[in-house]
């Protein structure tokens, strides 16, 4: 049985689609429609609520849900029916309408992969790629629902968005010894309210989200290269290779060592 019956996907722009056109008719949907905005300036109305739009933003609409847009937008798009009884239903009627992005670079090659692989017209939509799509695309939205719903209740952040742009800075500059202090003034705001905001919304202190990018990042070197577990901590913001041992065992329960022979020894059977 497939996991999900794919109508469309693609690319829409409202200006090349409804040329002329200021919003589109209200109807009710029949379909989920998952968007992901590129650029826009247009709002979303689901069941009376007002969702404006804005790039790196994502709108999950479902079926039975009232839908209209002001127009002025491009985004990637897919919609999909589930076959009667899906053990998906529940879980993608579950996610929030619309998702105010913290990280978008994770999403962002989803739909990018989804657009690249456009059938022709009148072939049917049954590739593996898309049901892999699907439920990669999935597990990140229940990743984040909490964190977007977080997002959301600051008003703050609708004034100014500074978290795209913090989590920007601190995966560029792990290996630096960043400070509260310095993160804080990215974002704009006082050491103390950019660490209450953060944390609320990331579920994690500024602190423990860069010790995150940084085992990460060690991860990553452990297995792509064959550097010495020395250089891997210096090149990722360790203090020192003790510290480095200690957090790593800390967090995934192995040494980077083990981590490494662990890895291979997998790959290798």
């Amino acid at each position: 049985m497939k996991l999900f019956n794919i109508a469309e996907y693609g690319i829409f722009d409202t200006d090349l689609h409804f040329p002329g056109r200021k919003k589109s008719e209200e109807r009710v949907l029949t379909q989920y429609q998952i968007e992901y905005f590129i650029s826009c300036t247009g709002t979303a109305h689901v069941n009376g609520q007002a969702y404006p739009l804005a790039p790196d933003r994502i709108l999950c609409t479902k079926p039975g849900q009232t839908r209209h847009s002001d127009f002025g937008f491009r985004c990637y798009y897919i919609h999909f029916t589930l076959p009667e009884g899906s053990e998906y239903e529940k879980r993608w009627n579950s996610l929030p309408d619309f998702y105010h992005l913290v990280k978008a670079e994770i999403y962002r090659p989803i739909f990018a992969s989804l657009a690249n692989h456009l059938l022709p017209d009148g072939e049917e939509n049954t590739s593996d790629l898309l049901t892999a799509k699907l439920l990669e695309l999935l597990y990140y939205l229940e990743q984040d629902r909490t964190r977007n719903l977080n997002y959301l209740a600051q008003p703050e952040l609708q004034h100014n968005p500074f978290l795209p742009r913090v989590t920007a800075f601190i995966e560029e500059n792990h290996m630096s010894p960043l400070t509260l202090e310095e993160m804080a003034r990215t974002a704009g705001y006082s050491p103390h309210y950019f660490h209450k905001i953060f944390s609320s919304v990331m579920g994690m202190t500024p602190g423990e989200y860069l010790l995150s990018i940084r085992i990460k990042k060690a991860k990553e070197a452990l297995i792509r290269t064959d550097k010495g577990l020395a250089q891997i901590a210096y090149d990722c913001g360790f203090a020192s290779q003790s510290y480095f041992n200690f957090q790593f065992k800390k967090a995934t329960g192995t040494t980077p060592g083990q981590y490494r022979k662990l890895y291979f020894a997998k790959y290798d059977n």
